[in-house]
Formats: structure tokens, sequence, C-alpha cells
């Protein structure tokens, strides 16, 4: 999935992974200025199934942000390298790059060309400044990410059904 980070994996094998690597993770340059890192508490882990996804986050923001409009540019940006690297947009939000006026579940979906991969691109707070925003980056298998979706829009069409309007 990530480097040495697979799906499946379970804590104990995520651990020794991320240990060995640590430097890797904690400094992923996309080459335009902005460097992303994670750590073990951004890993999605189901206990049975084990990895499902990757959070990243932008090196030095986690407790302050970067501000609106360095939050837009970083999320530009981060298209803009996934899209050199062959990535394509499966659903685009309207305000998928506009931190004051995005609250939707899905920002910016790209998949890559083997459609073995998805990253999804958000604005969001700063858990350690919630005035400020920062951009998300979530890194999910393929198969796992579109059964998700596809469960989740067949009961919002469920909703729809019996709302009674």
């Amino acid at each position: 999935m990530f480097k040495g980070l697979l799906i499946g994996m379970n804590k104990k094998e995520l651990k020794a992974e991320y240990k060995a690597n640590k430097d890797f993770y904690t400094n992923i340059d996309i080459g335009n200025g902005w460097i992303y890192k994670t750590d073990l508490s951004n890993m999605f882990i189901d206990s049975k199934t084990g990895l499902k996804g990757i959070y990243f986050f932008l090196k030095g923001t986690r407790l302050s942000g970067v501000g609106y409009q360095n939050t837009r540019n970083a999320l530009e940006m981060t298209r803009q390298f996934f899209e050199e690297i062959g990535y394509i947009v499966f659903y685009e939000n309207e305000y998928w790059n506009l931190p004051l006026n995005f609250s939707s579940t899905y920002g910016l979906i790209m998949t890559d060309k083997d459609k073995t991969k998805i990253v999804h691109l958000f604005p969001t707070k700063a858990p350690g400044n919630p005035n400020s925003h920062t951009p998300g980056l979530i890194l999910y298998e393929y198969k796992i990410f579109m059964d998700s979706y596809k469960k989740r829009l067949k009961t919002i069409e469920e909703k729809k059904k019996n709302a009674g309007f």
C-alpha cells in the first residue's frame, strides 16, 4: 500500500515496520515545498482485518495548523503532485480546497491508474488549534474505500426513500 505499510498488517507488524523506517514515514517530501508525515496513531486499523488506511498531515502543523491560505495552497499542490504521478479524479466536492466552506464527508478523491489506491484530500482543523486549518490526506486501498463509499451511498438512498417527503 505505502512503502512497507501493507493492507492487513496488524498493530505489531505496523509498529515494527514504522520503527524500522521512521525517518521515511516522518519526512515524505512530495517535491513542492510540502512535507507530509504519518505516525502510528494515524493508521486506520481494524482489529480483525488489520490496516485499512493511513492518514497523513503536514509536518509541523499538527498543533498549530497552517492557516487558511496555506491549507488551500498545500491542497492544490498535493493534487498537482498526484496528478503528475498518474492519479485521476474520481470525485470532487465543490469546496474540497476551501477550508471555510467545506463541510462534506468527501473532498477530492483520486485513484491511481491501476485502481489499487485511493487518495482523499480535504481541509480540516488542526487538532492542537481548532481555529486554524490544515490539509488532510488519507491513503486507502481501492477496494476497501469503494466498499465503504458504496455502502454510504446505499444508506443515503434508503434514507431518501424512507424520509416520507
